[in-house]
């Protein structure tokens, strides 16, 4: 791994922010890779030195993070939750929630974290 320079990782660090904004957005980090002017495998490579995960594992972390967040604070339905964390179809989310929480569903959860 090359070194990282200081412009490199405010790019990343502005993409995880705009992710933590917007985790309804379905992001390709090949379009990211073009908006901040570096190759596809410098992207990755920053991404993962910069964050200690994979791209679409640290999109996926900050969407499930957004979901507990939601279950636990509000009384929206699951499906809106899915949706607003990114997810189309429920039983995906519903899947990705389980895999996240290992084997805790999000109607468990909020069960479980009810306020916070």
């Amino acid at each position: 791994m090359q070194r990282i320079e200081p412009g490199e990782r405010e790019a990343i660090l502005k993409i995880v922010a705009l992710i933590h904004q917007d985790p309804q957005q379905h992001y390709s980090i090949a379009a990211l890779a073009v908006a901040v002017g570096a190759s596809l495998t410098r992207v990755k490579q920053l991404f993962k030195a910069v964050t200690g995960r994979p791209f679409y594992q640290q999109v996926f972390e900050i969407r499930m993070q957004r979901a507990t967040e939601l279950l636990a604070a509000t009384e929206l339905p699951i499906p809106q939750i899915a949706r607003k964390v990114g997810y189309r179809n429920t039983n995906a989310f519903s899947r990705a929630f389980r895999k996240y929480t290992k084997g805790i569903s999000a109607s468990q959860y909020r069960l479980r974290y009810p306020g916070g």
